[in-house]
């Protein structure tokens, strides 16, 4: 099972717009484990996804263990603060740093990995759009752009 071929240009993308590097990747980490784990838990096509947005990130290859300390402590903040509150902070963010489109498009791969974009995910994108300040038909218009891209 490959990643989506967006996940590298998306991500990397997202993170250049954040100034420091450690917060532009607090966001993408978060944003992608939000999504993944907004059904109750992270599949193995999710997992790959989520993986492949952390070696963009660190620019290297990373193993397992380390992914899965990675995912481990962004489920804990999630947790912590609660998942509204988290996807509310993310697109807070996005917005702030002029990167709501980028951040929507990796919170769409990340659902679209596996099984389709569910209720629960769809309804952490919408908050983390709403906090952004993007619109349902932004969303749904990047929505049709990576399914027609991992269509492709």
């Amino acid at each position: 099972m490959k990643p989506s071929p967006l996940i590298q240009p998306t991500v990397e993308a997202l993170c250049d717009c954040f100034q420091s590097h450690d917060e532009g990747m607090s966001a993408a980490v978060d944003l992608a484990v939000l999504v993944a784990l907004a059904d109750g838990r992270i599949d193995r096509a999710e997992m790959i996804a989520i993986a492949a947005s952390l070696e963009v990130i660190a620019g290297t290859q990373l193993s397992v263990p380390v992914v899965r300390h990675l995912v481990r402590e962004s489920r804990e903040k999630i947790e912590s603060v609660g998942a509204e509150a988290r996807a509310r902070a993310i697109g807070e963010a996005l917005a702030a740093h002029g990167c709501i489109d980028e951040g929507l498009r990796l919170a769409l791969v990340i659902a679209l990995a596996s099984e389709g974009l569910c209720p629960a995910e769809r309804e952490q994108i919408d908050i983390v759009a709403k906090a952004a300040g993007a619109s349902m038909a932004r969303v749904e218009a990047l929505r049709r752009e990576v399914e027609a891209a991992e269509g492709a």
